[in-house]
């Protein structure tokens, strides 16, 4: 998607073994943004080109989502690209940037402080932490999955050790001890049957190359 010559194909340069974990992500805003919910900011943008900022990380899934978005719904708003998700955080709570992807606990714990809001959050449903917080799709924002986290094996693994790996997996991540480790960095386990994550890998790849040929994004060397 983001270069003409991978060093590593995917899914066909890996063996798929399982899923790891899901994280939520939520799209912030700045305090001092003139705008309090999802939809008001989209108005807000619409009427405002231009007068926007939004922390980039640079390539990645956020930014294939966001630059879709804006490119779907006519909207001007700047990407600024920070080295590192610690200054982007800065940048949005000092009012540097209106808007930034951020992680759903990090988020939370800053808007409970009062110094970012909560617009939207990944996921087909509401999440049960942060009930008020309203998902993207419904805003409008249709590919805004949550994150996922696999595992794959070199190309060829024998079957035998990928399914007892997979089979080790699953019962790891069904601990609660592991669960309460991930829900504190905003992840929830998730494990998978290995044609499950292949074909979601599939899946991912073609709907990110189709986001990429929305905002015209040329591979890069």
């Amino acid at each position: 998607i983001f270069f003409k010559s991978p060093s590593v194909s995917a899914p066909d340069g890996l063996e798929p073994v399982s899923l790891l974990a899901e994280e939520e992500y939520v799209l912030a805003s700045s305090v001092a943004a003139p705008f309090e919910t999802f939809r008001q900011f989209a108005s807000f943008a619409k009427a405002n080109p231009g007068k926007l900022n939004f922390a980039s990380g640079g390539l990645g899934e956020t930014y294939l989502i966001f630059e879709a978005f804006k490119k779907e719904h006519g909207l001007d708003i700047v990407s600024i690209e920070y080295k590192g998700a610690a200054p982007a955080l800065i940048a949005l709570m000092t009012n540097e940037v209106q808007l930034g992807y951020q992680p759903a606990t990090i988020a939370s714990s800053q808007a409970r402080d009062g110094k970012m809001r909560m617009l939207a959050i990944s996921g087909d449903a509401r999440s049960p932490r942060y009930p008020d917080v309203p998902t993207f799709k419904e805003g409008g924002v249709n590919h805004a999955r949550h994150r996922w986290y696999a595992l794959y094996a070199p190309p060829k693994t024998p079957k035998a050790i990928v399914d007892r790996m997979n089979a080790d997996i699953a019962a790891i991540l069904a601990t609660p001890e592991v669960a309460a480790k991930l829900a504190a960095v905003s992840m929830v386990p998730r494990s998978s049957k290995p044609g499950e994550l292949r074909k979601l890998t599939e899946d991912s790849m073609r709907e990110y190359t189709q986001m990429s040929k929305v905002i015209g994004y040329q591979p890069q060397n």
